[in-house]
């Protein structure tokens, strides 16, 4: 198999493992699903599809952490308020920028 090839199944296997990963929501059960996947191919002797399956586990783990990222980050909403000096107001026919 052309190594495009290889490179172009790694993403789509990668990125189903994200689309499951948010359907379900838990990591252990499409682990364990992958996995079963994966050794039921390797009876059949697909070797090659075994091992993409687990880019299915890859990008499922990807997924989590990366919401566990992305949630920690602290931002606040709400009323803010911001204080400062005006300098030079340059106006224009269509517009006025501050600077």
């Amino acid at each position: 198999m052309p190594v495009y090839n290889i490179a172009f199944y790694v993403c789509v296997f990668f990125l189903v493992g994200v689309l499951i990963i948010s359907i379900f929501s838990n990591v252990l059960m499409v682990a364990l699903a992958a996995f079963l996947i994966s050794v039921c191919l390797v009876v059949y002797k697909k070797y090659i599809f075994a091992l993409l399956f687990l880019f299915v586990i890859v990008g499922a783990f990807y997924s989590q952490i990366f919401n566990k990222i992305q949630n920690s980050a602290n931002v606040p909403f709400g009323a803010s308020e911001f204080s400062g000096v005006i300098i030079k107001i340059a106006q224009g026919d269509t517009k006025q920028d501050i600077i």
